[in-house]
């Protein structure tokens, strides 16, 4: 396991958090799988279950945050666009056996999985 889930993720609203714990759990199983046995067909399952979780996810979290008449709606889905552009290239890159994943890549997806939930997210947690 890389990163537990701490309170300090948490934005407030349910639907979200869960969703942000299952992003996590597939960083997590992503390291162990790494860690554990580098089992190539295992790893680009995750990471292509990581990408459809993350898609579902900012889908969601813009579509509610448009029926709230979220201000900050337009830099949020730039943000999500930003990420889900990295993602699908690391995803590509390693799919064409371009890219190792390792420590360094697990750990990006980590810290942005933080970043985003303790800061981008938590400015809309007031309007559920």
């Amino acid at each position: 396991m890389y990163q537990k889930w701490e309170e300090k993720f948490s934005v407030g609203v349910e639907k979200f958090d869960s969703q942000h714990k299952q992003m996590l759990d597939k960083v997590n199983q992503l390291y162990d799988e790494i860690h554990s046995g580098h089992d190539q067909k295992r790893l680009k399952e995750l990471l292509t279950q990581l990408v459809v979780i993350t898609e579902k996810h900012f889908a969601d979290e813009e579509n509610d945050l448009k029926d709230k008449d979220y201000p900050e709606l337009l830099d949020h889905i730039d943000e999500h666009n930003n990420l889900l552009q990295e993602i699908h290239s690391l995803k590509d890159l390693y799919l064409a056996d371009r890219l190792v994943l390792d420590d360094e890549v697990i750990g990006f997806l980590a810290n942005w999985l933080g970043v985003h939930t303790t800061e981008t997210d938590s400015g809309y947690s007031h309007l559920f």
